[in-house]
């Protein structure tokens, strides 16, 4: 025998009341996304964005160009002058938007810098109840913003950096759009607290593993510090210029004590250079730091960081084999 169980028609109603609200709040939500005309200048800082649900959009500087070589076109200018919100690095990191950002009115720009960041972060934290300082304890161990490294080009490799700049995109998003307020809070409360898990993870696995590696271009620093561990050496300095011969032989030196598992080489190396060095016998592993290889997707800025943490992963399974 069976029961058949048929609504009422108050119930059904009640359901479809429930099922419009939803649907009426996320097309209000898109709706207000879609109006918000966002550009960022490079590629982890819109990974950044469309994990804070503010829509993919592809940044100034495309795949296969580094911000050092990156010179504005016509089609870019008109981006930015359109824009409701510009993001990007500042006038030393990315002084090819200088002059046009001098024109953009202070409210619709957003420049994330380490410094500026840090005091930020700092005035917060006066603001907020004991309370709250405790609960955030573990943060504050692992992101203590009087280690962040502010003279840094590539801040963004710095999970500190990356978690603050987020937080800071949430704000500025919010005053000039209102009505996100609620989606995005809750979408940064979740968002955070994964970045804190990983970055503690990580920062475990460094303090049981030794990592002997160099790098081609010096531009992890701002991880390292994170992370608390140093490279052995560099190729070439944090702008990109290559070394002289009295650091090439220093490096080689220490190739040939079996002092170094690998180098990390990013999208900036000199094969010339890398095939000497491939010569001495260490392996080359590649790090993503202009994040090339993560396609927009769900948890860019996690999977960006977890191929960080891999890629040096790597060097100490090499060092062990």
């Amino acid at each position: 025998m069976s029961v058949s169980v048929v609504p009422s028609v108050r119930k059904l109603a009640a359901i479809a009341g429930l099922l419009f609200g939803f649907a009426s709040a996320a097309c209000s939500y898109a709706q207000s996304i879609n109006e918000l005309k966002l550009v960022t200048s490079i590629r982890p800082l819109a990974l950044m964005q469309a994990d804070l649900g503010l829509g993919w959009q592809e940044p100034l500087v495309p795949v296969g160009v580094t911000p050092h070589d990156f010179s504005l076109r016509a089609s870019h200018m008109k981006r930015l002058q359109e824009a409701d919100l510009v993001i990007w690095l500042g006038p030393e990191i990315e002084p090819y938007l200088t002059k046009i950002m001098a024109r953009k009115a202070d409210h619709q720009q957003l420049i994330l810098t380490a410094d500026r960041l840090a005091e930020e972060h700092e005035e917060h934290e006066e603001h907020e109840e004991h309370e709250e300082h405790e609960e955030h304890e573990e943060h504050e161990e692992h992101g203590d913003h009087a280690g962040h490294d502010h003279g840094s080009l590539h801040p963004w490799a710095s999970p500190d950096f990356a978690r603050d700049a987020m937080a800071a995109m949430v704000e500025k998003a919010i005053a000039l759009e209102p009505t996100l307020e609620n989606d995005l809070a809750a979408r940064w409360q979740q968002l955070e607290a994964k970045l804190l898990q990983q970055e503690a993870q990580w920062q475990q696995y460094f303090k049981q593993h030794e990592v002997a590696y160099i790098t081609y271009h010096d531009a992890l620093g701002p991880y390292e510090t994170s992370m608390s561990i140093t490279g052995l050496g560099s190729i070439a300095d944090e702008s990109g210029s290559q070394s002289g011969v009295k650091n090439l032989k220093q490096i080689f030196d220490l190739i040939e004590a079996d002092k170094v598992a690998c180098i990390l080489v990013d999208a900036e190396a000199n094969q010339a250079l890398l095939n000497k060095v491939a010569a001495q016998g260490i392996e080359a592993v590649e790090i993503d730091l202009l994040a090339w290889q993560v396609k927009p997707g769900e948890d860019n800025l996690w999977r960006y960081f977890d191929g960080l943490g891999k890629s040096l992963e790597q060097c100490e399974l090499a060092h062990n084999h």
